[in-house]
């Protein structure tokens, strides 16, 4: 199927940690970006790497539902307590205990700005490569990289910094509410591999769900289209 859609976020937090993907597949969803890994609560200085609580869920789930998977890590960008290696590493240390990263492969999500008035945008694409350079020496594949047009103007690609080798990377591309997506150089125009073109989806008829079946308003949920065909 061409440009097929399917559910542009799944976390503990935008899920409530439950998701139904059978019903998500039989309400058109082909695909499903989940998270595998984010930072939380700190310790000794700095915060600590941890796997998603949904996760192993997800990954059971959409396997079962036939649904193709595509598992990201959210880059914490304070680089100066978190390490971007150490997070690559977690990442992949967690998607290897659930059969990789999925038919889709991996994501890196950077949408997070660095820490106002101790990080500046020099040197942010730096880490990044590192986290990227770590997943592709372990799979042997590029992760796609997560991002919007005003993260990567403010701090990978501008007058004072161009991080050309973005564009070796498949673009997942987040702008809601508009006809076609806004892409960033380098990858602009059309260069992308999937956009997440809207938030206000109803989650319930997506399969999200209180898992002991308690009434609840199911809360929005994010969609994307693949650009093109999935790959096999």
């Amino acid at each position: 199927m061409r440009n097929p859609i399917g559910i542009g976020d799944a976390s503990e937090y935008d899920t409530n940690q439950y998701t139904d993907w059978n019903t998500a597949r039989r309400s058109g969803c082909e695909f499903g970006i989940i998270r595998a890994t984010t930072t939380g609560a700190w310790a000794n200085g700095k915060p600590t790497i941890r796997q998603d609580n949904s996760f192993a869920m997800n990954c059971e789930r959409m396997l079962q539902a036939g649904v193709k998977r595509m598992s990201y890590a959210w880059f914490d960008p304070r680089y100066k307590v978190c390490n971007p290696v150490d997070q690559a590493m977690f990442f992949l240390q967690t998607i290897d205990k659930y059969g990789g990263a999925g038919e889709l492969g991996p994501m890196i999500d950077i949408e997070d700005a660095p820490a106002a008035g101790i990080y500046s945008f020099i040197g942010v694409g730096t880490c990044i490569k590192l986290f990227l350079d770590a997943i592709e020496l372990k799979l042997h594949k590029k992760p796609r990289i997560y991002t919007n047009l005003s993260y990567v103007s403010a701090y990978l690609f501008n007058s004072q910094v161009k991080e050309t080798w973005l564009n070796d990377y498949g673009l997942v591309i987040a702008n809601w509410g508009v006809a076609a997506p806004w892409v960033p150089q380098p990858w602009a125009p059309t260069g992308w591999d999937c956009w997440q073109y809207r938030a206000d989806a109803p989650g319930k008829y997506y399969g999200f769900y209180h898992p002991l079946g308690i009434q609840y308003n199911a809360p929005n949920i994010c969609l994307a289209v693949w650009n093109g065909t999935l790959p096999v």
